[in-house]
């Protein structure tokens, strides 16, 4: 899916979130969740409860993961989408087939 966003979430705001369709415990936390505040089924993929990196597509799917270094994930995610924009940019301009970001990770 394509990236539209990418954010830290504290987790003060992760307390509103309950397991639907989860595992939770030692192995950590995945699976659909419920988010009782904004009234949404997020995924989570978590080794702990804490560090959360919220990731959004362009169709407004939340996913949250457990990043320790979470700037760093956030910064690579960014620059790996202007590398893709500049590829895009430059085979539209030479007439070749437009690479999308959904095909550049496939």
């Amino acid at each position: 899916a394509d990236i539209a966003s990418v954010k830290v979430v504290g987790k003060r705001d992760m307390r509103w979130v309950i397991p639907m369709f989860a595992a939770t415990g030692f192995f950590g936390y995945y699976g659909k969740f419920f988010d009782i505040k904004e009234f949404d089924i997020i995924s989570i993929y978590a080794s702990e409860w804490n560090n959360f990196v919220e990731i959004t597509d362009i169709y407004d799917s939340r996913t949250y993961i457990s990043c320790r270094e979470a700037d760093e994930l956030i910064a690579a995610i960014a620059e790996a989408q202007r590398a893709i924009a500049h590829q895009i940019e430059q085979d539209s301009k030479s007439g070749k087939e437009s690479l999308t970001m959904h095909s550049y990770w496939e």
